[in-house]
């Protein structure tokens, strides 16, 4: 009987040491304006560990306890790296790159059956294209 107490007193040990081993960190990414940004990564570097903002640009993550720096990157957007200090919740801004898109082509080739068809179609002619630009 004394063993398996002493087998379940170091378990619950080992269980409560594990998860004192990693925080959580929360926080809201946003562009330059202040407009939250959904859907941004946040990442551990050189881990797995990560999450996507949700629609507000809020983010929970579990990190170990050892980790040092979040990788916070969004389309069209520069990436930050955050330092992470004893606190657990991190506002971040993130600046615009302000790339522009120089051509954009459109192509469409192929052949479908009628029946096998959904959504709209239209058929664009040459002299509709020669009026333009």
């Amino acid at each position: 009987m004394r063993k398996i107490i002493l087998s379940l007193l170091v378990l619950f040990a080992f269980v409560f040491s594990a998860n004192a081993q990693e925080r959580t960190i929360t926080g809201k990414v946003t562009d330059e304006k202040g407009n939250p940004l959904s859907g941004s990564s946040v990442t551990v570097p050189g881990t797995t560990l990560g999450t996507l903002t949700n629609a507000n640009g809020v983010f929970s993550l579990k990190v170990p306890a050892g980790t040092k720096t979040l990788l916070i990157s969004s389309v069209d957007m520069n990436e930050q790296q955050l330092s992470l200090t004893s606190r657990n919740n991190y506002d971040v801004s993130l600046v615009s790159t302000n790339a522009l898109i120089e051509e954009v082509v459109v192509v469409g080739y192929g052949t479908q059956e009628k029946i096998n068809l959904t959504g709209a179609v239209s058929t664009v002619g040459p002299e509709a294209l020669e009026s333009r630009p």
